[in-house]
């Protein structure tokens, strides 16, 4: 299945034959969301144009990520909602200011 990211912060589901979510494509900026005692980033999450966060679920992907801060970047991913927020769990990912 191809994913398509069809306007600029717009989050677009995918579901499959039995209705569940299966994959979701987000894009926009990766900002910092929580820091530890020395300053350090330790939780990302992408702000969309649609005013929506997406949380990073896993700490190894914020790892990976937190390089490429306030730029711009698409994912897919598995989207839940706990807490009040979005999480996403990326599966893929690219930055378009590399």
């Amino acid at each position: 299945m191809l994913y398509n990211f069809h306007r600029w912060g717009m989050a677009v589901n995918h579901r499959n034959l039995l209705g569940s979510m299966d994959m979701m494509n987000v894009k926009g900026i990766l900002i910092p969301v929580k820091w530890d005692n020395k300053g350090n980033v330790v939780s990302v999450a992408i702000a969309a144009d649609d005013e929506r966060e997406y949380l990073v679920e896993e700490p190894e992907m914020a790892g990976k990520l937190k390089g490429r801060l306030r730029q711009v970047i698409e994912v897919s991913g598995v989207v839940k909602r706990a807490r009040g927020k979005n999480i996403i769990k990326i599966k893929q990912w690219r930055c378009q200011n590399a």
